[in-house]
């Protein structure tokens, strides 16, 4: 199972090591526990497991449409920092139920 989300932005909670994607769904399913691929076509990293998905309710009733924060534990500072360096903003991710 395939989703599709657009990136609008990205945020980097160095505190918690958290890695926030901010943005909207394209088409298909989204929950906790799905796995989100970024820029496949590079390499750079393996499957990540979303460990949240809220609902933005102040864009979404500025944009019209559900806006949505996803969450991304990572396991320490560096991981944190390298997923940010990436600045994905306006782009399409893939999110799927398993890794392949």
């Amino acid at each position: 199972m395939h989703t599709r989300f657009h990136v609008v932005a990205t945020i980097a909670d160095i505190t918690d090591f958290e890695f926030l994607l901010h943005g909207y769904l394209i088409e298909g399913p989204l929950e906790p526990g799905m796995y989100v691929r970024l820029r496949p076509q590079a390499r750079l990293h393996t499957d990540l497991r979303i460990h949240g998905v809220e609902l933005d309710e102040t864009f979404a009733r500025l944009e019209g449409k559900p806006y949505y924060t996803l969450t991304v534990q990572c396991s320490d500072l560096a991981e944190t920092e390298a997923l940010h360096a990436l600045r994905i903003r306006r782009e399409d991710i893939e999110i799927h139920s398993l890794p392949d």
